[in-house]
């Protein structure tokens, strides 16, 4: 497990999170102490929009999946492991 500074994974999770509230990046450099745009930019993961693109993957894996056993006749499910975030085609 990697060792993370409470500066650096603060300063990530905080201006991440106030960017996924809206918080306008004026306001967001003021709190987390950044003069420089580009450096808030480094600092700021879209948590939410990580996790949507993370759904719509999934979705379009089980949308793939139902194709195919729509056109080869076969009968396919879909084994998600939510913990592991393994995602299984299984025929």
């Amino acid at each position: 497990m990697p060792v993370i500074c409470l500066h650096e994974g603060g300063r990530h999770t905080g201006n991440s999170l106030m960017q996924d509230a809206g918080v306008d990046q004026e306001l967001r450099m003021r709190e987390v102490g950044h003069a420089d745009k580009s450096v808030n930019d480094r600092y700021t993961q879209p948590l939410e929009q990580a996790h949507l693109a993370a759904a719509e993957q999934t979705a379009a894996l089980v949308r793939k999946a139902r194709k195919e056993r729509d056109r080869d006749g076969c009968s396919y499910f879909v084994l998600i492991r939510q913990q592991s975030n393994e995602v299984t085609l299984c025929r």
